[in-house]
This record gives C-alpha cells, sequence and structure tokens, in this order.
C-alpha cells in the first residue's frame, strides 16, 4: 500500500480515537467504537494498530511530542536581564498553554485518562515532567549566575512549582468561557508571581 495512503488512514484513526477517548475514556473506549466512527471494519484497524493500547501510547505521545518542542525550543542561557526573563516566561507559557487550547481532546486525555493506564505510559508522561522541570531549573540557574534573580532560590522545588502553576492553567482553560482571556490572565498572574518573589532586589 502507498505510504502516503497508510499515514491518512493512521492519521483518521488517530482523529477518531481521540474523539472517542476525549468522550468515553480509554476503559470504555472499544475498538469497535473507533472503527465504527470510521466506517471500517476491526480488521482494518488492525492493519495500522495492534490493539487499543498501541493507538492511545500513539494519541498520548503525539502530544507529549509537541510539548518537549516547546520545553527545549528556547535557550535558558536567553535571558539577561529581569525583562528579558518575563518575555521569556511569556513566550513559553502561552505557547504551551496553546497547545492545551488548540485541541481541548488532547487536554481531557492527558489531565482525566492516561495516568494508570499503563506503567510504560506512565514512565513516559514523568519523563516529560522531569524534563520540563530540568529545563524551568535552568532558565533559573541562568538566573542567578547572571545576577537578576535572587541567589538563595531553591531551583529544585521551584521549578516544579512553576511547571504545577503551568498545568493548572491549562486545567482551568479547559473549562473557561473564553479560554484565550484565560490563558493570557494565567501567563500574566504567574509571570508575576515569579518575577516578585525571586528577582532579585
Amino acid at each position: 500500500m502507498d505510504s502516503d495512503l497508510i499515514e491518512k488512514r493512521r492519521s483518521q484513526i488517530l482523529a477518531a480515537s481521540m474523539d472517542a477517548f476525549a468522550e468515553k475514556g480509554y476503559h470504555d473506549t472499544k475498538i469497535s467504537d473507533i472503527a465504527e466512527r470510521l466506517g471500517i471494519g476491526h480488521g482494518t484497524f488492525y492493519r495500522y494498530f495492534k490493539n487499543k493500547l498501541d493507538i492511545f501510547f500513539a494519541v498520548v505521545d503525539g502530544f507529549l511530542a509537541q510539548i518537549k518542542v516547546v520545553v527545549e525550543e528556547e535557550a535558558p542561557q536567553f535571558s539577561d536581564s529581569v525583562e528579558s526573563y518575563r518575555s521569556q516566561i511569556r513566550r513559553i507559557g502561552g505557547r504551551m498553554l496553546r497547545l492545551f487550547m488548540a485541541d481541548t481532546r488532547m487536554a481531557r486525555i492527558i489531565f482525566f485518562q492516561a495516568l494508570g493506564v499503563d506503567p510504560a505510559l506512565d514512565a513516559r508522561l514523568f519523563s516529560i515532567k522531569t524534563l520540563a522541570d530540568s529545563m524551568v531549573e535552568a532558565y533559573l540557574a541562568n538566573g542567578i549566575v547572571k545576577g537578576f534573580l535572587r541567589p538563595d532560590l531553591d531551583t529544585a522545588v521551584l521549578s516544579r512549582a512553576i511547571n504545577a502553576m503551568t498545568l493548572g492553567a491549562a486545567f482551568d482553560i479547559l473549562f473557561a468561557a473564553n479560554p484565550s482571556e484565560t490563558g493570557n490572565r494565567w501567563i500574566e498572574a504567574v509571570s508575576l508571581l515569579m518575577l516578585s518573589g525571586m528577582a532579585k532586589p
């Protein structure tokens, strides 16, 4: 079969699966639910994915890859002052929240479905969290070295606290009447909290 057609069919199955998982949850979704949405038979589904867990991994991995790009794209050493750091916080926070706003199905799956489905999937989720924590800690360390953040900061705990605020914002956006406005308010609030408490006097 042509590779473009294979990729197109995989994408269709992934999209239908995201709908089903977001609506019904992982455990209540059956392969037949996904196949029915596309008007295909079970046999066709199994040409592209081994089972329900395989497609759930594919759905979650696709989103985690997008998060990884945001986390890794901007160098921690970029900021040289509180103002440039403020801009960096807003850029990264904005991009992260836009990921969750772009497809609320993924937010529902990540927040309500993914943890506990499979130990290997839990490990992948935690590996992205660990990466995000280490990157934020690198941003903080850069600020301390360059002298615009307080030298007594507990960077290990603060990095996790900052990422917890980002997840809180994403969760809030999921249920907001105006996700864009809510996201912007969160970005402003988080940057204010961070810099009011962390900036060197």
